[in-house]
């Protein structure tokens, strides 16, 4: 093949298609890439790790690997006896009239007729007839080895559709197809109309006897196939190899996009939209001011909740807002507690949830585990979204409004607890769950119901 030497394998080959061809045919000039366009076109005769050598046997010395130099050797030294078949031939079929005669039970091929050598093979998978030789002119081939074959009479099973001898590929279920039959399965599959399924099926080839379906491995009975045929097969493990890694980028960038709209989205900054300063920490009360000092020009004076950001008119309405504000544990009160942290937490999580659910349903539970592996410390665990579910089913059940029990979640959460306390039950309890939004989250009406409740069911008893 060529002047140049290459030791590829059959992925090394398949990253080089893709590369080139989705540079355009302008790979980078590596070495893989430099002999794709050659090796596609010669060397997958062999279907398998390929030796490409020039047709000067003594390149093999300018080989450097090892490996390689002893299995170009293979090829051109005699290591065991061997039979001469015959002086020279005028075309491949006589040599395949030839070797038919002496091994009966065999089906000869042209394995590789690629440059100056020429090399012939059985169909049958294991079969040991090989023969190779040199083309002498542009019609005459001297075989120089042959090695006999090893089929028996009942090596070949005939092909289930045609019933015409050999029939080499199968699936897994036993049904066999000869060398036509399995390059028209191949073509018919990867090829036009199914072609865009055969890809979103994961390249898989489908027996068309089994039900259900069985996947026959193309590389494993590759041989079997014309080069044609083999080319388009290619041809459709590239784009779908093309397909995938743009299905992993698009992935990738929704992935970036979801991790800096959530760190966005919980880190502490004004609330006002034309400011968005970001801070870190305050001291004192939890009626923050964006810009504290008069002489500080960064921040622009917006006052708001240090609890759910709600933005107020001044210092007065700030205070006022946090003696009730939902997310406020200890109404009445404007000082965070030890409990400010895991609040601003709770807090995040919830906001977190609320725009999932409600902005991004489409790529449920996929964002669940970006988020998960990006932002642990939030809490949102598989075990966390199960009690939410169960949340959201009974807010249904109870017929509360979805913006209602979202604007109420840190109350009906602390009611809940405070029952769980009394001894009422755990906090996945859906009973405490259910008297609790029935109740608004009002601790005394929920206390009420469930005493109602017990003594009914004491009474029934």
């Amino acid at each position: 093949m060529g002047e140049s030497s290459a030791h590829l394998t059959l992925p090394e080959l398949r990253a080089a298609r893709l590369r080139y061809f989705t540079a355009g045919g302008t790979a980078p000039l590596d070495r893989v890439s430099l002999a794709v366009d050659a090796v596609i076109a010669d060397a997958f005769d062999s279907r398998g790790p390929v030796i490409a050598i020039s047709s000067d046997t003594s390149d093999v010395d300018a080989v450097s690997d090892n490996t390689a130099k002893k299995r170009i050797r293979s090829d051109f030294e005699d290591t065991t006896p061997r039979v001469i078949l015959g002086e020279s031939f005028d075309c491949p079929e006589e040599v395949i009239a030839s070797l038919k005669t002496k091994n009966t039970a065999c089906f000869p091929r042209v394995r590789s007729s690629a440059g100056k050598y020429i090399r012939f093979n059985c169909k049958i998978q294991g079969c040991s007839l090989s023969a190779s030789g040199i083309r002498t002119s542009c019609s005459t081939i001297n075989i120089s080895k042959y090695c006999s074959g090893s089929c028996a009479s009942t090596a070949a099973k005939t092909c289930d559709n045609c019933t015409d001898p050999p029939g080499v590929a199968r699936c897994p279920n036993g049904h066999v197809f000869c060398d036509e039959c399995f390059s028209h399965l191949v073509q018919t599959q990867c090829h036009g109309g199914n072609r865009a399924e055969f890809i979103s099926a994961g390249s898989q080839l489908y027996c068309t006897y089994c039900d259900p379906k069985s996947a026959i491995d193309i590389k494993e009975y590759s041989r079997c196939l014309e080069q044609p045929v083999w080319s388009m097969y290619l041809s459709a493990i590239t784009e779908a190899a093309v397909i995938a890694e743009q299905k992993r980028a698009q992935e990738s960038s929704h992935k970036d996009q979801t991790i800096a709209l959530i760190d966005d989205m919980i880190t502490n900054k004004c609330p006002n939209v034309n400011c968005q300063v970001k801070f870190y920490d305050f001291s004192g009360c939890l009626a923050l001011k964006c810009g504290r000092s008069e002489s500080n020009v960064i921040g622009c004076g917006t006052e708001f909740c240090g609890y759910c950001s709600k933005i107020c008119a001044d210092e007065t309405a700030v205070h006022e807002h946090l003696r009730s504000c939902v997310w406020n544990p200890r109404p009445h009160t404007v000082f965070p507690g030890k409990d400010f942290l895991v609040i601003k937490q709770q807090m995040n999580r919830e906001r977190v949830w609320h725009h999932v659910v409600t902005q991004c349903s489409e790529k449920i539970p996929a964002i669940w585990s970006v988020i998960q592996e990006s932002f642990p410390d939030l809490g949102i665990t598989t075990e966390w979204l199960a009690q939410r579910q169960m949340w959201l089913d009974i807010v249904v059940e109870v017929q509360m409004e979805f913006s209602e029990f979202v604007a109420s979640v840190p109350k009906y959460l602390r009611c809940v607890l405070e029952l769980v306390d009394m001894g009422f039950g755990k906090s996945d309890s859906e009973d405490l769950i259910r008297v609790t939004l029935l109740n608004n989250g009002d601790l005394e009406k929920s206390v009420i119901t469930l005493l109602q409740n017990n003594a009914a069911a004491a009474k029934r008893q």
